[in-house]
């Protein structure tokens, strides 16, 4: 399983590279924020100049390098396809105090999009989110596939989530083939960590008329709501996760791996739900659970 989803991100990569000397490719490739107009210095509000950054890397099919410095968000930063690659080289993401969500929101049909995200590398960033009350999703995927974030480390989390993979039923394709790899994961931790995720993989499920929560559905008729388009073949594995409610949670999944990880501190340490099935969950260590260290619950097989 993970050999085939090695194979398909490797080959999505190569249909996407740009037909042109290699030196004309080396100068599309490497995309700097500073380039665009960002200041990193921890001051100000960089959001604007690293969109522009970002938009551009779309253009060119080109990388975002994250070069040293810090540079202050204030709400999503799109990423869309085209991009070929997000590299922390030193820099820092800080997420700052305000009502919108704040991370890097790869973007797809579900937002207008005339393609979801496939392909992408998310490869040693370091995302901060700064302690903020509003909700951080500091990697959060729309219906991609044969994505691969390895390597980030995110901090100081508040509400909101680590990573997050939507597969929502007007993205028009299901989120599949997601490599998510030696991630590091802390934030708040007991009682005031309750807001927010570790790992969320997630399908909504698909309610009966009027009914609004897993919960109403199960008492109207003992049976969980599936998803539409639930999510499937992803690998979770080495990842570390200090805090939070869940550590990883599956949500109407499908044929996943979650492998190796070290969760600490959580509520609910590992928890699959929502009709999820066909799942290998191994050599997970789940520490100083407040609940539960495993937890499976509305059709979980």
């Amino acid at each position: 399983m993970q050999r085939r989803h090695a194979i398909s991100a490797v080959a999505v990569l190569a249909a996407g590279t740009p037909r042109s000397s290699p030196r004309a490719r080396t100068a599309q490739a490497e995309v700097t924020p500073r380039d665009f107009g960002a200041l990193g210095t921890g001051e100000g509000d960089d959001t604007r100049a690293l969109q522009r950054a970002l938009d551009h890397a779309r253009d060119v099919g080109g990388e975002l390098h994250l070069t040293p410095g810090t540079y202050n968000i204030s709400e999503y930063l799109l990423v869309r396809h085209g991009v070929r690659a997000l590299l922390g080289r030193g820099g820092v993401i800080r997420c700052l105090p305000g009502r919108q969500n704040a991370g890097f929101l790869l973007a797809g049909v579900a937002l207008g999009e005339r393609e979801n995200v496939r392909g992408l590398r998310i490869e040693g960033l370091v995302i901060d989110a700064a302690h903020r009350d509003q909700p951080v999703n500091a990697i959060h995927g729309q219906n991609c596939r044969d994505c691969h974030i390895t390597g980030n480390r995110i901090v100081n989390l508040r509400a909101g989530c680590g990573i997050l993979i939507h597969s929502l039923a007007e993205g028009r394709e299901a989120a599949s083939d997601n490599l998510i790899a030696d991630n590091t994961i802390q934030g708040d931790v007991g009682i005031a960590g309750t807001a927010w995720w570790g790992i969320r993989i997630n399908a909504p499920p698909h309610f009966d008329a009027g009914v609004t929560s897993q919960d109403l559905q199960w008492k109207a008729r003992f049976a969980a709501a599936d998803a539409r388009l639930p999510i499937t073949r992803h690998v979770v594995r080495g990842n570390r996760v200090q805090g939070g409610y869940y550590g990883i949670w599956l949500m109407a999944a499908r044929d996943c791996v979650v492998q190796n990880n070290q969760l600490d501190g959580q509520v609910r340490s590992l928890s699959v739900q929502d009709c999820s099935q066909g799942n290998r969950l191994t050599g997970n260590r789940c520490l100083e659970s407040l609940s539960s260290a495993i937890h499976l619950a509305y059709g979980a097989r």
